[in-house]
């Protein structure tokens, strides 16, 4: 069996798997997870029930995770602390069942929480495997399927009824066992989603028992600013001013720009949309140079993540970055939870207009009236 095989600079870690009650030739995709962006690595066709890929990360630790093909849903949690293998063993087609096995502690914490809430959880993927369903049934009908949309109304509703149950049952294996990288992302997740479930104070209880080395993360800060209150600002309102760095590592004020208007872009490598707008961006750019500066901080999190997307959409306007994606920084101090968010900002610092998405034509209808 070939399997899929990715060599880079460091030593590969294998991962295998023996599935059951899953079809050969069913393709299974394995995923390096970069804080809450996922990127493919590899992708495998089951034979005899089994898979395998050979992958090796530019650096340990890395988090991946396993996803299925057409039919499954869910996903299979990785940690990998260095290079060994790791066994998947599983059953149908619902993720949530699936199990690795390899020396590291988070990793047997990751399974620790699956199996307390596996109950609930594949009660989840099969819910979402109707959801998806009706969710292309609805955009091949270009948006005139109303069973298909009333049929994701009624699967969203009962999947919030199952996460009553299930998000304090995750929150009670927290509470035992907080002190790893995984159980970080969960209570932030908890205290952004669920604090109608699990009130914010008892997830602060939490993260006032972590140790440093887990507060002082991505996923930390990004709890720690669950528990402060941030002024964003809203249009009307003076602009924040930032430092932050472009690629070669200098550093820029964000008032640095002031004097004509600024337009910050704040896009990612994940973001879509990003691609579509960068062409008119670079028209506004040329077109309105001597009035609009346009200055993009990027959201990704790895340099090398941000440096693709730079490469890939053309980038010839200011490129800036924390490398604190959504987590602090520019993406807390301007309330950013969707690519790609548009603020512009008048000569004198004024936050004269906000958005969110892109479409053909949007910057001239948004912005047009205050450059020309």
């Amino acid at each position: 069996m070939m399997g899929s095989m990715l060599i880079a600079q460091e030593k590969a870690s294998i991962v295998k798997g023996k599935l059951t009650g899953i079809p050969d030739g069913t393709q299974i995709s394995l995923f390096q997870q970069f804080e809450r962006l996922g990127n493919r690595v590899g992708i495998d066709t089951l034979k005899n029930g089994e898979f395998y890929f050979e992958f090796a990360p530019e650096s340990y630790p890395a988090n991946l995770s396993l996803r299925g093909g057409e039919g499954m849903n869910g996903k299979c949690e990785i940690y990998l602390e260095k290079a060994e293998p790791t066994m998947i063993e599983g059953t149908g087609n619902f993720l949530s069942a699936w199990r690795a096995t390899n020396s590291s502690s988070e990793q047997r914490f990751i399974n620790g929480m699956a199996d307390a809430t596996e109950e609930f959880a594949l009660q989840i993927d099969s819910l979402y495997m109707l959801r998806n369903k009706a969710v292309q049934d609805y955009i091949s009908s270009n948006g005139e399927d109303t069973t298909a949309r009333d049929m994701m109304k009624t699967v969203d509703a009962q999947v919030k009824e199952i996460q009553k149950s299930l998000i304090p049952l995750r929150f009670a294996y927290l509470k035992e066992n907080y002190n790893s990288h995984f159980s970080v992302s969960e209570l932030l997740a908890i205290a952004e989603y669920y604090t109608d479930i699990v009130p914010k104070e008892d997830v602060r209880a939490i993260y006032n028992k972590l140790d440093d080395t887990y507060k002082n993360t991505l996923y930390g800060e990004g709890l720690a600013n669950q528990f402060i209150e941030v002024k964003v600002p809203q249009e009307g309102e003076m602009f924040v001013d930032l430092k932050l760095s472009d690629l070669q590592g200098n550093a820029h004020n964000l008032s640095d720009f002031k004097g004509k208007y600024m337009l910050l872009d704040f896009w990612s490598l994940g973001c879509y949309p990003c691609i579509l707008a960068a062409p008119e961006l670079r028209e506004m750019q040329s077109k309105y140079a001597d009035k609009l500066s346009i200055v993009g901080v990027s959201m990704d999190t790895k340099k090398n993540m941000w440096e693709e997307a730079t490469e890939r959409d053309s980038v010839t306007w200011t490129n800036l970055s924390d490398m604190k994606g959504t987590f602090g920084g520019a993406g807390v101090a301007y309330g950013i939870s969707g690519f790609p968010t548009y603020i512009l900002i008048s000569p004198e610092g004024e936050i004269v207009k906000r958005w969110s998405g892109f479409g053909e034509g949007i910057f001239e209808e948004k912005i047009g009236e205050y450059l020309k």
